[in-house]
């Protein structure tokens, strides 16, 4: 999954401290990318866990891409068992 270009300047998330979740190829692919101007990027491997139609699902990054400013991270759906 990747962003979008408009006029050869990168997306901005919606506040430079937050993140913004590109989630269009969820439903068919599983995948999630996450994108911030700013803050602290996460490190492949971490878990995040995102809300979408009712339910909750737990996410991996996967790869982590740096940018000026910010970065982006593709994260997968990943199936925990519960303890």
């Amino acid at each position: 999954m990747k962003a979008s270009y408009e006029q050869g300047r990168l997306p901005r998330a919606f506040p430079t401290t937050g993140i913004e979740i590109l989630d269009g190829g969820f439903t068919e692919h599983g995948e999630v990318a996450l994108w911030s101007v700013g803050g602290l990027a996460p490190q492949r491997g971490d878990i995040f866990t995102m809300e979408r139609d009712i339910l909750t699902h737990d996410l991996a990054v996967v790869t982590v891409n740096d940018h000026a400013p910010g970065w982006s991270a593709l994260c997968r759906r990943v199936d925990i068992p519960e303890a």
